[in-house]
């Protein structure tokens, strides 16, 4: 449709400019001024021929003072460049060109879309649409996107995100899978588990992710994960599913209990050692809460009877 457009407006700019009739260029007048954008008509040296549809709160200066002069009067040098550049391949190439400038009018800072396109040999028909608003949410989700990224690289557990459209191949890896995985975000990026792991582990990966994506379940459960020195980590792997009306994502974190597999294990053995050695002492010992109840005993051996745990005396 923008296509469409703008070969109208050419057109007319044509008819307008080289005036072959007066009815036609009074017709061809009308319908421009009913486009919401400014429309100048240039040539190779910047000079301002004509401007329909002036808005005073988006030029430099008034709009009847424009008309003859050239906008070198009124933008800085590197505009001047980019304007020079974006003419000289509008002839050249006969095609559409588009360069986005701002300006600060009235202490503000104003975002423009200018789209270049040929009428002959030298006017130009310069199209400048008023795009802040636009430009201010991109930047918003900008700087969203980058403070988010941000808050992910400072969490202590890797976070990745794959696009289950996309034969789940990874979209997001933070920092932290970096350092646990011994890969380089930028290895990652646009990777499948299959290209990643191999055929036998990634299809194994990506049997659980097509099922998850199909039941739109979420998946957590106890996983060993070999990193490329050779160890094995004792890791908690969760996946869910997020979407909203265009994407469908999978997330995944890996939250490695290796320290506290060891640490349950050290426990463990100390326990057992401990019992041991009470058991070949030459002394009964009962153990018992704050309520009085026996947690561990080693007396039955000493009488007819055994204690139970629990029991409260």
């Amino acid at each position: 449709m923008g296509g469409y457009i703008i070969a109208l407006i050419t057109l007319l700019a044509c008819l307008v400019y080289m005036r072959i009739s007066c009815k036609s260029s009074r017709k061809s007048e009308k319908i421009i001024y009913a486009i919401p954008d400014m429309v100048f008509i240039l040539n190779r040296s910047l000079e301002i021929l004509k401007l329909y549809n002036p808005d005073r709160e988006k030029l430099l200066v008034p709009p009847e003072q424009i008309i003859g002069r050239n906008l070198k009067e009124y933008f800085p040098e590197p505009y001047i460049l980019q304007f020079e550049k974006a003419i000289a391949k509008t002839l050249e190439t006969d095609k559409t060109c588009e360069i986005e400038y701002h300006l600060e009018i009235n202490s503000k800072t104003l975002y423009f879309e200018a789209r270049y396109l040929k009428i002959d040999e030298n006017p130009v028909t310069c199209i400048v649409r008023d795009i802040t608003n636009r430009k201010l949410t991109d930047i918003t989700l900008q700087q969203n996107q980058e403070l988010l990224n941000a808050m992910m690289d400072n969490i202590p557990f890797p976070v990745m995100l794959k696009d289950v459209k996309d034969d789940f191949r990874y979209i997001y890896w933070n920092n932290e899978c970096n350092k646990q995985s011994g890969f380089n975000r930028n290895e990652i990026l646009g990777k499948t588990d299959i290209d990643l792991y191999g055929e036998e582990r990634g299809r194994k990966y990506q049997e659980i992710d097509r099922e998850l994506a199909r039941e739109a379940r979420c998946y957590r459960n106890q996983e060993e994960f070999v990193t490329p020195d050779g160890i094995i980590h004792h890791t908690i792997v969760t996946k869910n599913i997020i979407k909203n009306d265009i994407y469908t994502w999978l997330l995944v974190t890996r939250w490695d209990i290796s320290d506290l597999i060891q640490t349950q294990q050290a426990l463990k053995e100390t326990n057992r050692l401990n019992q041991l050695i009470l058991d070949n002492s030459n002394a009964g010992y009962i153990f018992i809460d704050s309520n009085y109840l026996i947690e561990w005993e080693n007396i039955s051996k000493y009488f007819p009877f055994e204690l139970t745990k629990g029991y409260k005396k």
